[in-house]
């Protein structure tokens, strides 16, 4: 909020780029239009017709109200994993649940498929340095007027940052 503020203060007509969770509605209703043009990081397919993008606006629009869930906040990411632990479980079976299984569960295979996001490895190699990372997966989307609307596909973070750390370079 204070950096969205204070660039709306200067005058700078470049588009800010923020992290996801600033695209949270409480934050971007209370800079008084600063954030607009604003670019944040997503970690969620933004495609409208995407059958996951579809349910997850409708349990957000049915029960976000009554407990103060905003669709556009860093809780998309906890309802993702959920989702996913979910089909995890449902693949263990009930009667077969443990630990070791459902680390087994994730650990195994490449690609699995990720409710509204992208398809996750967790194999430990995703993102040097970040063994839990399974989906360093992003996307960025512009805000205008309140609507967050994709302007890339999917951007392999971990990808540019092996890129990144051959060539010597930081990243700063």
């Amino acid at each position: 909020k204070p950096t969205m503020l204070t660039a709306q203060q200067l005058g700078l007509k470049v588009p800010m780029l923020y992290t996801g969770a600033c695209a949270a509605p409480k934050i971007v209703d209370s800079v008084n239009g600063a954030a607009d043009g604003a670019v944040f990081n997503l970690e969620a397919d933004l495609d409208p017709g995407n059958p996951d993008n579809v349910l997850y606006q409708l349990i957000s629009a049915r029960y976000g109200p009554k407990h103060g869930y905003q669709s556009l906040s860093a809780g998309t990411v906890s309802f993702r994993a959920m989702i996913n632990l979910y089909a995890a479980l449902r693949t263990i079976g009930g009667d077969h649940i443990t630990r070791a299984r459902v680390l087994e569960a994730f650990r195994s295979g490449r690609n699995h498929p990720s409710f509204f996001g992208h398809p996750y490895t967790c194999d430990g190699h995703q993102l040097d340095g970040y063994p839990a990372m399974c989906s360093p997966q992003q996307s960025l989307g512009r805000l205008d007027h309140g609507t967050v609307t994709g302007v890339t596909g999917w951007l392999d973070v971990g990808a540019f940052a092996r890129e990144s750390a051959k060539s010597g370079n930081s990243g700063n």
